[in-house]
């Protein structure tokens, strides 16, 4: 073989592998989202719900400086959003409804009652 010949195979195989390898990996992707049994928009609509995730975790970043703050919004506050979102999502609340006071630490908390009791 000749430099020339040497060179052109070189040549050949750096651009089957450059236009190869994306497609390659848009085929490992569509067949992982096609056969994943957790989100059914990834298996319907893979583009879309690539999208969606991306935007999904992008979205705390840009809604801090394009939109609103977390307690702005209307009818549903970001936080009571991410609330009800995670709860229904993971069939677990991870953020709990109500106060966003630390009641676990060592901070005293008055608790009401029906009858009082009175030292004599």
């Amino acid at each position: 073989m000749s430099v020339n010949t040497t060179m052109l195979a070189i040549v050949l195989v750096l651009m089957v592998s450059t236009i190869a390898a994306p497609f390659l990996f848009i085929l490992y992707l569509w067949r992982k989202d096609r056969h994943q049994r957790e989100h059914s928009v990834l298996r319907n609509f893979p583009i879309l719900g690539k999208v969606r995730y991306i935007l999904e975790k992008v979205g705390a970043e840009m809604c801090q400086y394009l939109f609103l703050n977390d307690n702005e919004s209307k009818p549903f506050s970001r936080n009571d959003y991410k609330a009800a979102v995670i709860s229904g999502k993971y069939k677990s609340r991870i953020i709990g409804f109500g106060s966003e006071r630390d009641f676990e630490g060592g901070a005293p908390v008055c608790a009401s009652t029906t009858l009082a009791i009175w030292d004599s």
